[in-house]
């Protein structure tokens, strides 16, 4: 196994170089692989206890569109949502 982007994987499969691969993303509308779910992996919003978050959470992500927050970039998950 090497490390690869989901998107690498899917030029791989059709190039047929791999013959399966875990992906992070897909276009499900691709009807030329099927995916199994092999991993859960939900995200949290972690906010300060008295924060308007942590008392009353976002139903919907639209919601946190003009927030400030950090976020972990792609490159470093590399190694670890792709394979």
């Amino acid at each position: 196994m090497q490390p690869m982007l989901s998107m690498d994987q899917v030029a791989a499969l059709h190039a047929g170089r791999i013959d399966g691969g875990f992906l992070f993303h897909r276009d499900v509308a691709d009807s030329r692989f099927s995916g199994i779910p092999v991993l859960v992996d939900p995200m949290l919003l972690a906010a300060p206890r008295r924060s308007r978050w942590a008392m009353k959470p976002p139903a919907r992500l639209a919601e946190l569109s003009e927030e400030p927050f950090i976020w972990i970039p792609r490159r470093s998950l590399q190694n670890t949502t792709t394979a």
